[in-house]
């Protein structure tokens, strides 16, 4: 079975560290990574060459909004499956990550929902659930 790993980007600590904890208490065997800033995470594929199974963007962080930083990251990682969380969706947002191939927009509230479902999926646990 292939290393399931997962690179989170957020501007928000506290947040990051509350999704890391819990990755770690509940799916063990996932690789994860983090950054703060978007800078960090270009650092961590360009330079590190990094290649997540799945890549978690924040859409809005100070230093750069999420869908430019998936086009950044997007040619340094072509494996990887894009996934855009946000405190505030909106159908223009789920317009925009369409025409970029995002795999999903997901909300922060649903997020450890999301993730258990996917993770247990892709370990054979139960079967996976397709999110719009």
């Amino acid at each position: 079975m292939t290393t399931t790993s997962l690179l989170i980007i957020d501007d928000d600590a506290i947040f990051i560290e509350m999704v890391v904890r819990w990755l770690r208490q509940t799916h063990p065997a996932v690789t994860i990574w983090s950054a703060l800033t978007p800078d960090y995470a270009l650092i961590l594929v360009k330079t590190f060459s990094i290649a997540p199974t799945y890549i978690l963007v924040d859409r809005q962080m100070s230093d750069m909004n999420g869908l430019d930083l998936i086009r950044a990251m997007a040619p340094y990682t072509p494996e990887s499956r894009f996934i855009l969380i946000t405190s505030f969706p909106d159908r223009t947002l789920y317009a925009q990550a369409a025409q970029l191939d995002i795999e999903v927009v997901v909300p922060k509230h649903t997020l450890a929902n999301f993730l258990d479902t996917l993770l247990r999926g892709r370990h054979g646990e139960t079967e996976s659930t397709s999110y719009p």
